[in-house]
């Protein structure tokens, strides 16, 4: 008489304290300041940065962006660029901040099989004009450095969430819900033309995904934070000109999307998002796709 089946374990109570919580969840993925909410989240799980100082390639930088008189003494004889803190030098030889091999070779800033006529440049100019900034404005206070990468990735969790939603609600207009999971947790159909919770969902885990932490952490990572900035403002602007035929869009695509190369290199990548929107949401002929 005192045995539990499976089928009794779930009483009314918690079935019912489950499809609350559930309820919750769904609520609060579907919030319509969702994308506010998790850019708070992230500059908060970002807090503890603004004690890192400065690690590896930022003290590279740092010899690069601060002045002569600012240096210690022949440190410039370790083949960091010449007449450093200048912003032409900080345009053009702030990646990697070496400019003369053989005197790195000398001190073992390279291994000694380097050839002396290497030579290494990284063209991110709007990120190395960022950097130039902050040592203008404030060169003693690394943690407002971290600051900045902290609203940078705040605000890619921002887009992250409001472009998940609207891919969301343009591929869901093509299905209808098929598993069990969908219709308990998914809100009727006739809600498709709002965000459904999985778009939240996967914003929340792009937010809580642990290896985020050290690039953002990384003040000398900034290039790549901002060309996935610049990257996804150009392929939001690319799904409105294909979804809302904006005359204004493709424009802005193009300049966001020249940002985000001229930012880092990484950039380039954004030419994937679009080839696989063209080839996944893209409505036509192949022709009209590809055009």
């Amino acid at each position: 008489g005192n045995d539990y089946w499976p089928d009794q374990m779930e009483t009314p109570k918690t079935n019912g304290i489950g499809t609350r919580v559930l309820n919750f969840l769904e609520r609060f993925l579907e919030h319509r300041r969702l994308p506010a909410i998790l850019a708070i989240g992230a500059i908060l799980v970002m807090l503890p940065a603004l004690k890192t100082g400065l690690v590896a390639d930022d003290l590279v930088q740092r010899a690069v962006e601060l002045g002569l008189d600012q240096l210690p003494p022949r440190l410039q004889d370790t083949g960091m660029a010449q007449n450093p803190g200048s912003l032409g030098t900080v345009l053009h030889d702030l990646f990697p901040g070496i400019t003369r091999m053989a005197q790195a070779k000398d001190y073992g800033v390279l291994p000694w099989w380097a050839p002396d006529d290497l030579r290494l440049g990284l063209w991110r100019p709007l990120t190395a004009f960022t950097h130039w900034l902050d040592y203008r404005l404030f060169p003693d206070s690394p943690a407002l450095m971290h600051a900045e990468n902290i609203a940078c990735f705040a605000a890619i969790v921002f887009l992250v969430t409001i472009i998940y939603r609207k891919l969301e609600v343009t591929s869901s207009r093509a299905r209808l819900p098929t598993s069990q999971l969908t219709r308990t947790l998914a809100p009727p159909y006739s809600k498709a033309a709002g965000p459904s919770w999985a778009a939240g969902l996967a914003a929340l885990l792009f937010l809580l995904d642990g290896n985020t932490y050290f690039p953002v952490m990384f003040v000398a990572n900034r290039g790549f934070m901002l060309s996935l900035f610049f990257g996804l403002l150009c392929f939001y602007e690319h799904h409105q000109w294909r979804s809302t035929k904006s005359r204004l869009a493709p424009v802005l695509s193009v300049v966001f999307l020249a940002l985000s190369l001229l930012a880092n290199e990484g950039g380039a990548s954004t030419f994937a998002f679009i080839l696989a929107y063209a080839l996944v949401l893209e409505k036509g002929s192949f022709r009209s796709r590809a055009l």
